[in-house]
């Protein structure tokens, strides 16, 4: 079974199950889909729909304090930077372990150094809420164990019969053996695919083409006026004189500096993007390629969750996620580490390329060749670029994922109604995509996610 276009153009080519899909649409209401952070201790932080932060009682002589931010429809990174402006501190000053969805009820922990932590008594926005707040450490991105999904999937289509069959046929595949862990659209951009290519410029310092992409690429999906205005400004680069909704805050920025005859433009992006951004675009393109790695070992026809001699394999911790402790396989640990990975102690994992990689015993090492020449890369391109930070190294993700806690029910809202929907409850490990395992369900178009 075939992956959607949109898919394939960011390295998706497959299936785990091969079952009809029941279609639907995630997210048609707000509330349809939360995401609960679970915190490093394994708590889930739940929703309370209310701010109530007690700053009367909170201890002053402290730094960095710790909070839960729930957030209803709203951008994670537009909120931080709105509540980095309200405090008068740098953006760098919020921390938080990972980005949520926008179009949903997301909780998760921040932390604030710096600033007049009383001054948040007074910042309202509709959608937020805060509450919860301590003293605290700041807090890191990857600083979470993972998230808790409730989510309701809509217009499914089929009869009833074949939806529950089809339900209960793709559950039981799912939870008898695992799911490949691609990253999902929403590291792409859902609505525009982007970001995968421009951290492929990026990584080259070709700060043009990041920009050109960024402004004037066109996708079907986009309103039409929006279309025409990229349309245009693709034909007249760079020379810009149309401007954007005011909704399109970063377009029309670039256009604005665009406008000036001394613009540079590595000074441009840079004066736009927080060193953040550049990490998020450079990001992508590691998932670009990880994605690409992940899709040739399943046309290998290569076993998943067998390792083979130059595979790399991480020891689980207590709550079975991988820990830093990372063997290349070889063959004098190759029985225990099958072991180890029979009883749930350990994963397989791929590399998310860095410039201390060596691959040339790994047993994709001719595709990761053809893969570089394709793109045009090498790994020194992750320890060379002008933007002085940037000194990546290698790290590991797991290629296989499997939900807990997981259950799945069609449901329907009155006795009266017709309008059956499906509803999920289930948690994955921090950088596993709940859409990864949704799309096994609706086999649709990923504008549907």
């Amino acid at each position: 079974m075939e992956a959607h276009r949109i898919e394939k153009e960011i390295g998706i080519k497959t299936f785990l199950t091969h079952i009809p899909g029941i279609g639907g649409k995630l997210r048609t209401k707000i509330e349809d889909f939360i995401v609960e952070e679970i915190a490093p201790d394994g708590n889930v932080l739940k929703k309370l729909d209310k701010t109530d932060l007690n700053l009367a009682n909170l201890p002053r002589n402290h730094y960095t304090y710790t909070l839960i931010l729930e957030k209803h429809n709203l951008e994670t990174m537009a909120l931080i930077h709105q509540l980095a402006a309200y405090l008068q501190i740098p953006f760098k000053n919020i921390g938080f372990a990972g980005l949520k969805d926008k179009r949903a009820i997301t909780v998760q922990q921040i932390s604030i150094s710096g600033g007049d932590i009383q001054n948040l008594i007074n910042f309202h926005k509709k959608g937020m809420y805060l509450n919860r707040i301590q003293p605290g450490k700041h807090i890191k991105l990857g600083g979470l164990n993972g998230n808790h999904f409730e989510i309701i999937l809509r217009q499914i289509s089929g009869s009833i019969d074949e939806i529950q069959k089809n339900i209960k046929n793709v559950a039981h595949q799912i939870l008898t053996s695992q799911l490949p862990n691609y990253y999902g659209p929403q590291r792409f951009g859902a609505l525009r695919p982007i970001s995968h290519r421009m951290g492929r410029a990026l990584l080259s310092d070709d700060f043009e083409t990041a920009l050109k992409i960024y402004l004037t690429e066109v996708f079907p999906q986009e309103d039409k006026e929006i279309q025409e205005i990229r349309t245009t400004l693709k034909d007249s680069w760079p020379h810009c004189n149309l401007i954007f909704p005011k909704s399109h805050f970063y377009e029309n920025k670039i256009i604005h500096y665009l406008k000036n005859k001394d613009f540079k433009f590595e000074k441009i992006f840079k004066k736009i993007f927080p060193f953040r951004f550049f990490l998020l675009f450079i990001h992508a393109y590691q998932s670009y390629l990880f994605n690409n790695l992940l899709n040739a070992r399943i046309a290998a026809n290569l076993s998943l969750d067998q390792p083979l001699e130059g595979d790399f394999v991480a020891i689980l911790d207590q709550y079975s996620l991988p820990t830093r402790v990372i063997y290349e396989v070889k063959s004098n640990n190759i029985s225990s580490l099958k072991e180890a990975i029979s009883k749930g102690k350990a994963l397989i994992m791929a590399p998310l390329f860095g410039y201390d990689l060596n691959f040339s015993r790994h047993p994709l090492a001719d595709y990761i060749t053809r893969l570089f020449n394709e793109e045009k890369i090498d790994l020194s391109l992750f320890n060379t670029s002008s933007n002085k930070k940037l000194h990546l190294k290698v790290t590991y993700r797991p290629i296989l994922f499997k939900p807990k806690d997981f259950s799945v029910s069609l449901e329907k809202p009155s006795k009266d109604s017709q309008d059956y929907y499906v509803e999920f409850n289930f948690s994955l490990n921090k950088g596993c995509y709940a859409t990864i395992l949704l799309r096994e369900f609706m086999k649709t178009s990923p504008l549907n996610y």
